[in-house]
Order: C-alpha cells, then sequence, then structure tokens
C-alpha cells in the first residue's frame, strides 16, 4: 500500500529563495521609515501653526490653564488676550460686543458685557448702562469724576456706559441705605425745566449726595438696562438708581417725561 503523501505549506515557504525575504524586509524598513517621517512632518506643521494662530486653537479652553491670573481670555469673534487695563480694554470689550451682538435686546448686551467684566482679576465693581443710541443732551447728562466711567457710543447701535467703583466691596453696611434716600429724596422733588438741554441736571443734584463718584440720568424710553458686574450679595449693585419725574417749573405739573438717575457709590 502506497503512503499518502501530505502537502505542508510550510515547506514550501522555507524553500523560498533568499532574495524574496530580502526584498519582504525592505519593504518593511521603506514603509516603517515612511510612517515615521510623516509623523514627524504632521508634529512639525501642527507647531508652526500652533505658533502663528494660537487663539485658533485655544478659544475652547479654560483662561485659567493659559493665561496668567491678572487677564483672561476674551472669547469673541476675534479672540484677544486682555488683561484689566481700564478704560482701554473695558471699551474693547463693549465695542466688540456691540458690533457683533446687534440682534439681541440691550438687557442682553448688558449681561453679556457683564460677564466678560467679571472674567477681570479686580476688586473694583461696575455698573453697566446700555440703552438706545442717542446724542442728544435732552435724553441724558453725566456727572462726576471722569476717569471713573467711560461712555461708548455707536451711531445707530447702542450706548453704554460704565462706572467703576473702588471700594463699594469695603464699603459699610449703611452705605446702600445712605445713597438709597439720597436718590428717593432728589426723585421725590423732580427735575424742574424743560430745557433742551439737560447736561446742568447731574451736577446740580451732585451736591446733594455723599460717597458717590457717578451721578447719570438716562431717559426711560430709551429701553434702558442696567446690570452691575462683582456686587456680589447687594444685587442693586456699586449704589442706587430710580425714576425721577421732568416737571413743569411753573406748575410743578409732570410733563410725562421720565429718566433714570443713577448713583454710583465711590
Amino acid at each position: 500500500m502506497t503512503p499518502k503523501i501530505y502537502h505542508n505549506p510550510m515547506d514550501e515557504f522555507l524553500q523560498k529563495p533568499q532574495k524574496d525575504f530580502e526584498k519582504m524586509f525592505e519593504t518593511l524598513i521603506y514603509l516603517l521609515f515612511g510612517t515615521l517621517l510623516l509623523c514627524v512632518v504632521v508634529s512639525l506643521g501642527l507647531a508652526l501653526y500652533l505658533k502663528i494662530y494660537p487663539g485658533e486653537c485655544e478659544g475652547n479652553l479654560e483662561s485659567s490653564t493659559l493665561l496668567p491670573d491678572d487677564s483672561y481670555y476674551f472669547n469673541s469673534m476675534k479672540p484677544v488676550q486682555l488683561e484689566y487695563i481700564w478704560p482701554d480694554n473695558v471699551e474693547k470689550i463693549v465695542e466688540d460686543i456691540l458690533d457683533n451682538n446687534m440682534h439681541v435686546t440691550n438687557d442682553d448686551r448688558a449681561v453679556l458685557i457683564k460677564t466678560e467684566l467679571m472674567r477681570f482679576k479686580t476688586n473694583d465693581v461696575f455698573y453697566i448702562m446700555v440703552y438706545d443710541h442717542t446724542q442728544s443732551p435732552i435724553n441724558q447728562a453725566f456727572h462726576g469724576i471722569q476717569s471713573e466711567y467711560i461712555t461708548v457710543t455707536k451711531p445707530g447701535k447702542s450706548n453704554v456706559v460704565i462706572h467703576r467703583s473702588h471700594y463699594w466691596r469695603g464699603s459699610p453696611e449703611n452705605a446702600l441705605t445712605t445713597v438709597t434716600k439720597e436718590i428717593e429724596e432728589a426723585c421725590s422733588k423732580g427735575i424742574n425745566s424743560t430745557s433742551e438741554d439737560y447736561t446742568d441736571i447731574p451736577r446740580e443734584l451732585y451736591k446733594n449726595f455723599y460717597d458717590i463718584n457717578f451721578l447719570g440720568i438716562i431717559d426711560k424710553k430709551l429701553d434702558v438696562s442696567i446690570r452691575s458686574a462683582n456686587s456680589f450679595g447687594r444685587v442693586w449693585g456699586p449704589g442706587y438708581w430710580d425714576t425721577i419725574q421732568v416737571l413743569d417749573p411753573n406748575t410743578r405739573e409732570k410733563t410725562g417725561k421720565e429718566f433714570i438717575l443713577i448713583a454710583g457709590y465711590k
């Protein structure tokens, strides 16, 4: 009986010429080298991109992991790293928000500004006033220490006024009570004027206030929104505000015109 001979593939593999093995080994080396070279090129390209366009890749990261404690990452349409520099960088924030958020309300803009101001590492407390654009002194007037408040006017957009208080956080508990009484007393008397220019009104009223460095009036019909930033535990912000009526100086009757009277603590 003739024995069966089984085919063993391994025998055939072992019988392949030496050149075939050398060719396979050479191909493997080329593949490994090509892969390594590709990784190096990609790494260098990514490093160069991050160096040239750092904002494009850092925009979604937490600012605390990227920046020193005295600065923050302003995540706007064109991200810019800003430190707390008054008034320059605060004005930049306001202008950016006004330019890129025109399809929202004045209160929405005020909230956006508040959010950005609270990113700064500072003990200053801010009043934020946003209202419909106007340039007429019949609709707005402000008085105080000019270095402590800023006004940003964007024709066709909104007006923004920001006042900062250095000492509100450390003020006594009766500070709010005092400024509230001063505002209420002024509002009870009203504004006795039918002038086309109210520039002097805050200056005159200012004389009856203590411990403030800002006083303003804004026409209520301008959709006024007032917000505060960093005024933790004090919902009214660094001061107080209320509605003040404009009275006819002869009859003392209400004219129908109303202002928001707002006082900012020093």
